[in-house]
Formats: structure tokens, C-alpha cells, sequence
């Protein structure tokens, strides 16, 4: 258990160095290590604070802020095509953690252009969830969302989105957003205001939620995101294995977080899971 732990944390530490020597290496062409880090946290949509603790080397990037350095690092916006061209302990570590689990499936793209639409279109956003969980009828969207409804579908079509699977029924295409947390918000906000019934909830095998509001010291809100972390891994498990595709169109989110802004572990080198 011990080396187990040991060789963990010296991924950690890897990754991190690796990270922190790509940033450095871009700050080079600043006259200020200052400025170089607020122009690059504007161009990363990365705080100030957090590309600066990741330069120090007292803070581990997640693999959301990872994919953000890199996509401007080496100028992508193929979230496949950054996760390919990146150092591999760290391209490793996207496999293993990124909430798209067909990240590296050659006839998928993933960008962050979609997400701009996912948070900004609150119809787009009702298509995209619909359609990435099954297929929708046109006249549905027609119904729920009237003739704007069914040119944000034919954009979203142009777009390769979503496709026309059979006569006049749709679903998700080759073109996906890449979610980053804040997109992941909106989606989860969209979700829980329009698709949460308190009803089944009343009704054995229907829904599922909790919620906890407690205090806790460091050591137990870490094993908290372990658990939540292990079973975001085991539902991922299942829903990529084929053999249990069906017509039950489910969403499900996995989020843990404190009641205040502040950083739990500051500038020290401790790494969450």
C-alpha cells in the first residue's frame, strides 16, 4: 500500500513538473514573469492565482485546468487533437479522468466553440442534452420549442452536432463540446431546473438524489472527492459498455465543493486524490 502511494504521488510530481516547465518556457517571451502570467491566465480563462501557484509548483492543475494550458500551448481547440500532441504522462492521465469518454475516438471532435453555444443557447442546450442521450423526434423539438426550435436544429445539423438518423429523427454527431466546469454548470443547472421530478422521488426506483451540508477537516473532505471520484469511474465503466445501450434517457451529476471560495490547501504541495 505504501509504494502504491509513493509511485502515485510521484506521477503527481511528474506531471506537475511537466506542466510547470511548458509554462515557464512560455513565459519566457515576457520581460516580466508577472505579466506573462495575467496575459497567459486571460488566454487560458485561468485565474491570475491559480496559473501562478501551477508556475510555483504549490498547487497540481486538475486535468480540466490541464487541457486549458495545453489548448493554448500548442493551439488547438480539438480537445482529441490536444490530448494526442501533449507529453504522454499527462495525455495518460486525460484518458483515465476526462468526463468524455470517447476523448480519443478518431471520428469524434470535441471543441470548446460548442460549449460557447451550450452556455449561451438555452435551446441548443436542451437539444444537445436530448440528442446526446438518444434520438428526438423533429416534431418534438418543433412542439417544445416552436419554429426558432427547429433552426437552432438545422444549424445544429450544419454544425455536424447532431444527425438525421432516420426519417426525421435525430442524435448526437461526430461534433461535441469539450464541457468545461463552467459549461458542466449550465448543463447541470439546465438539468436540475427542468428535468428533476420530486414526484418519482416519492416512488421507489424512479430517481436517485442526496444532500449534505456538514463540517469537516481536510483529511475527510479528500475522501469524500475519492468517493465521488470512484464513482464517477464505475458509472462511466458502464455506460461506455455497449451491450447496456437502452430507450431510458438518463442524466446523472457527480459534484462536491465547500461553502467558501478559499483554497483548502493553499500554497502546500498536497494533491487532491
Amino acid at each position: 500500500m505504501l509504494n502504491s502511494t509513493l509511485n502515485s504521488s510521484q506521477e503527481v510530481a511528474s506531471r506537475l513538473l511537466i506542466v510547470q516547465t511548458d509554462l515557464m518556457t512560455a513565459l519566457e517571451e515576457f520581460p516580466r514573469e508577472s505579466t506573462g502570467i495575467k496575459i497567459l491566465a486571460q488566454k487560458m480563462s485561468l485565474s491570475d492565482k491559480t496559473l501562478k501557484r501551477i508556475v510555483k509548483g504549490t498547487h497540481t492543475p486538475s486535468y480540466q485546468t490541464i487541457l486549458k494550458i495545453y489548448r493554448y500551448l500548442l493551439g488547438t481547440k480539438n480537445d482529441r487533437e490536444t490530448v494526442l500532441s501533449m507529453p504522454h504522462s499527462l495525455s495518460t492521465l486525460m484518458k483515465v479522468e476526462h468526463d468524455n469518454m470517447s476523448l480519443l475516438d478518431e471520428e469524434i471532435s470535441f471543441t470548446d466553440e460548442i460549449d460557447s453555444l451550450l452556455k449561451n443557447d438555452s435551446i441548443f442546450r436542451a437539444i444537445y442534452v436530448e440528442t446526446a442521450a438518444g434520438k428526438i423526434h423533429k416534431n418534438k423539438i418543433g412542439y417544445d420549442f416552436g419554429q426558432h426550435g427547429l433552426k437552432v436544429l438545422e444549424k445544429m445539423v450544419q454544425l455536424n452536432i447532431v444527425k438525421e438518423i432516420e426519417s426525421d429523427f435525430y442524435t448526437t454527431s461526430v461534433n461535441r463540446g469539450s464541457l468545461s466546469p463552467e459549461t458542466a454548470y449550465e448543463l447541470s443547472k439546465y438539468l436540475l431546473d427542468n428535468k428533476f421530478s420530486s414526484e418519482k422521488s416519492g416512488l421507489r426506483g424512479e430517481n436517485f438524489y442526496s444532500l449534505y451540508f456538514e463540517s469537516v477537516n481536510s483529511d475527510t473532505y479528500n475522501e469524500i472527492l475519492k468517493i465521488d471520484w470512484e464513482s464517477m469511474q464505475k458509472k462511466k465503466a458502464l455506460l461506455s459498455n455497449k451491450d447496456n445501450i437502452g430507450n431510458i434517457k438518463l442524466w446523472t451529476i457527480n459534484y462536491t465543493d465547500t461553502l467558501s471560495g478559499e483554497l483548502i490547501y493553499g500554497d502546500s504541495k498536497e494533491v487532491l486524490q
